[in-house]
Order: C-alpha cells, then sequence, then structure tokens
C-alpha cells in the first residue's frame, strides 16, 4: 500500500468510527436532543424512561381506589369501595371481576404485568406515549420485577451500531450496550480501489429506518467538515518526488 493510500485508509477508519461512535451517542436513551452526557447518564436516563413508560400502562392497588373513588356506586355506598379494596388487596381476581362487571365498571384487573400487553402499547421508538388501555395489576411486585426486567433491554437500540464499532476498531463502549445483539451491518471497504467507503447501517426492529437515518446524519453533519480537513492536512504532509 502506497503512503498516500495507508494516509486515506487511517483517515477512514478515524473518521468512520468517530461518526458511529457519535451516531450511538445520540441514538437513545439521551439526556435530549443537543445535550452532551455521559454513558453513564443516558443508561440512568433510559432506566427512567423505561420506568415511566410502564407505570403508564400498569397501576398498583392505590390507584385502583382512587379511581374506584370517583365511580358514583362506590361514592353512594362507601362499604362498595372498602368491599373492592380488600378483593384487591388479597388478589382474589375472581370475586373483584365479578363485582366489577356487575357495578357496570370497564376497568381491567390482570394478575401480573406482562411484555405482551406493554410491547402492545409502544410506538415505532419502543416508548409508551399515550396508552390507550390501563391495566390494574393485582401483584404490585410483579410491577417491580417487569420494570426491573424490561431495565435491562436498556441500550439494545444504541447497539445496532455494534457491528461498525467491531469492524472499526471503535473502543470504550460501555457494557450495558455492547452486551446485547442487535442487528446491524458495516460495509467496510476501506481498502476498495477507487473510491473506499464505510457504510454502516442499524437496524434494529424497535426503530423507523427514517429515525436512524437522521442519527446518523447528524453525526456525519458535526464531523465531515473537521475530519476533511485533517485529510487534507495528513495528505499535505506527503512528501512530493522532485
Amino acid at each position: 500500500m502506497v503512503r498516500k493510500d495507508k494516509k486515506v485508509y487511517d483517515w477512514l477508519t478515524l473518521t468512520a468510527g468517530v461518526m458511529t461512535k457519535d451516531a450511538m451517542r445520540f441514538t437513545p436513551p439521551t439526556l435530549g436532543k443537543g445535550k452532551t452526557s455521559t454513558w453513564a447518564a443516558q443508561k440512568e436516563a433510559g432506566q427512567r424512561a423505561v420506568a415511566r413508560d410502564i407505570r403508564k400502562i400498569f397501576f398498583s392497588h392505590t390507584e385502583f381506589v382512587a379511581t374506584m373513588s370517583k365511580h358514583p356506586l362506590c361514592q353512594q355506598h362507601p362499604k362498595l369501595l372498602a368491599l373492592l379494596s380488600s378483593y384487591f388487596a388479597a388478589g382474589d381476581y375472581q370475586k373483584l371481576n365479578t363485582v366489577l362487571k356487575k357495578m357496570g365498571s370497564r376497568l381491567t384487573v390482570i394478575q401480573s404485568a406482562s411484555r405482551d400487553l406493554h410491547f402492545s402499547q409502544r410506538n415505532y421508538q419502543g416508548r409508551v406515549n399515550k396508552p390507550s388501555r390501563r391495566y390494574f395489576v393485582l401483584s404490585l411486585g410483579s410491577i417491580k420485577s417487569y420494570v426491573s426486567l424490561i431495565q435491562k433491554d436498556v441500550g439494545k437500540l444504541k447497539a445496532g451500531f455494534m457491528a461498525a464499532v467491531n469492524a472499526l476498531g471503535v473502543k470504550d463502549i460501555p457494557k450495558w450496550v455492547s452486551v446485547h445483539s442487535t442487528p446491524g451491518t458495516c460495509d467496510d471497504q476501506r481498502r476498495a480501489k477507487g473510491t473506499p467507503y464505510v457504510a454502516v447501517q442499524n437496524l434494529s426492529p424497535n426503530t423507523g429506518g427514517v429515525y436512524i437515518e437522521e442519527i446518523v446524519q447528524r453525526a456525519a453533519a458535526i464531523n465531515e467538515p473537521k475530519m476533511r480537513n485533517y485529510l487534507q492536512f495528513q495528505l499535505s504532509r506527503i512528501p512530493h518526488p522532485h
């Protein structure tokens, strides 16, 4: 490889690596567009977002009592609210639903939080905005356990860039991201004759292609000008034959 080709190869490796790492940083969870943050802060933000989203769908005994207290029959008959509360606290699914049906209530009571119900309310970014249904869960422990379980998924969306990270030798990616096996590709043509290039794709199923493309374009827009200047500087240092 001649010296100029080596400079281009090194520059492309550096450029693609920096852009890939920035694209990963700009991919949720983040602290908001335009805000700089550490990996640890992003992980914490992601875990908080997961907990908030799940609690938009699944509600506990306390929320059940607060909701039923507004029902006309419970307002007329306080003992009815106390009875419903006792059934809920005891986890007596059959008795609770029997009384709710007789009252004409449309509240949905379930035994435990579930992935299917949660995921049915998520948008293309994997978030819950305005859920179409709410579920009152007899087991408070199941809500807490489910939150902990889904918080382990934080980093999956970012991990769609791991194929490029590995191919380009990018360092210092946190384990909470790299542990995931999210699909992605890296078309590595750094040694190609003519016009070498690197094409990166994040193929996470939790997002639309346009959304990820915007993230990649943002990373490119920030880095491309200074990287182009860096290449020109490096090439200018190659001695020209006399």
